[in-house]
């Protein structure tokens, strides 16, 4: 379907002074070639012509309503459109949730789906576009619905809603804006970013456990809700290890030094994503224990981090004594980092448990 505009230009070979004779050269050069028009009109009945209207004048434009001359003198916007994409080598096209849908169900499996629905489309339309004129408008909204329930899955929604909150947050978000956006994409841009918050919020956080070590010499996993107060310590540390954790990272490493713990053992197995502020917030805890006379061993150091802390200066400071690297066997890393933390601290390993006090 063709948009039209108000003015359309005809092609007009005898205007434009094209294989005319020599009786059909005019004195006044209202056409082709013309420097500038001048004020006036050459017939009576004529209006006067735009002064500045350069190369021709108004009785070679036809201005008329939007009609569909033989001619073709229609201007739309599907044709800007078209040759616009053709000018870069590419190629105009649509793109929708409801026929992505009907493709999946009609079982298309390649992309090659879409290019071929739009021939198919492109023949109906071609040989019955008369009939759909009357194509009643409420079939083809109930179609559209009938699609669009098709693409709700309620197993998929039920689990969005009962797994996390931030899934849940994310589905409604999207929903609620999806009934109220003037544009989908608004409704599908709010529904990424919200996603992408929650993402960053799960990002930030870092989580602390205490490994104490049982008689047995095994270590038990329990929450750090306070200092422990053991003369050595061992902390595994889990999460995403950059800027926005830094500052509380040091200060709840510095307070385990407060109660008294004269080796820490930071376990970094399950530490992800090493940036260089927490890199220097490590290096601030290694110098503020010993300026105080007291250690701090890292452990299960894999090698990327390996690498982060070396280039932030970190192994020189501390010494590569004092870095554990990863090793294959479970907890390999950590146990030899508690001995070295025993014997840091003067004690033999069976005299201290890393038990909380009481």
């Amino acid at each position: 379907m063709h948009v039209a505009v108000a003015v359309g230009a005809v092609l007009d070979l005898a205007a434009l002074e094209v294989l005319d004779g020599l009786a059909d050269v005019r004195g006044h050069r209202a056409g082709l070639g013309v420097r500038h028009q001048a004020t006036g009109t050459e017939h009576p009945a004529e209006t006067t012509d735009d002064g500045h209207h350069v190369r021709g004048c108004d009785h070679q434009i036809e201005v008329h309503l939007a009609a569909l001359d033989l001619g073709g003198e229609v201007v739309g916007t599907d044709d800007v459109g078209t040759g616009g994409a053709g000018l870069v080598g590419g190629f105009a096209s649509s793109g929708s949730f409801t026929r992505t849908a009907v493709n999946f169900e009609a079982g298309a499996v390649t992309r090659l789906s879409v290019i071929y629905s739009g021939v198919l489309v492109l023949a109906i339309v071609w040989l019955l576009a008369p009939a759909a004129d009357y194509i009643p408008i409420a079939v083809l909204g109930g179609t559209l619905i009938h699609i669009g329930l098709k693409l709700v899955n309620l197993g998929r929604m039920r689990l969005l809603m009962q797994t996390t909150a931030a899934d849940r947050t994310v589905l409604l978000v999207t929903f609620i804006a999806v009934l109220g956006a003037t544009h989908l994409e608004y409704a599908l841009l709010l529904g990424v970013g919200v996603s992408i918050f929650q993402a960053l919020r799960r990002a930030e956080g870092f989580n602390l456990d205490l490994l104490a070590e049982g008689p047995d010499g095994h270590l038990v996993e329990l929450p750090l809700e306070a200092p422990p107060g053991g003369r050595v310590v061992a902390i595994d540390l889990q999460g995403e290890l950059f800027f926005a954790g830094a500052e509380v990272l040091e200060r709840r490493l510095k307070a385990i030094y407060d109660g008294g713990t004269q080796a820490l053992v930071l376990r970094l197995s399950h530490a992800y994503n090493l940036d260089a502020t927490c890199a220097e917030a490590i290096a601030q805890v290694a110098r503020y224990a010993r300026a105080r006379g007291q250690h701090l061993v890292l452990a299960g150091v894999k090698p990327g981090m390996y690498e982060t802390l070396d280039r932030a200066g970190l192994v020189r400071a501390m010494g590569a004594d004092a870095i554990f690297r990863h090793e294959p066997l479970l907890l390999g890393a950590t146990l030899k980092a508690l001995a070295h933390a025993h014997a840091l601290a003067g004690e033999g390993q069976d005299s201290g448990t890393g038990y909380p006090d009481g």
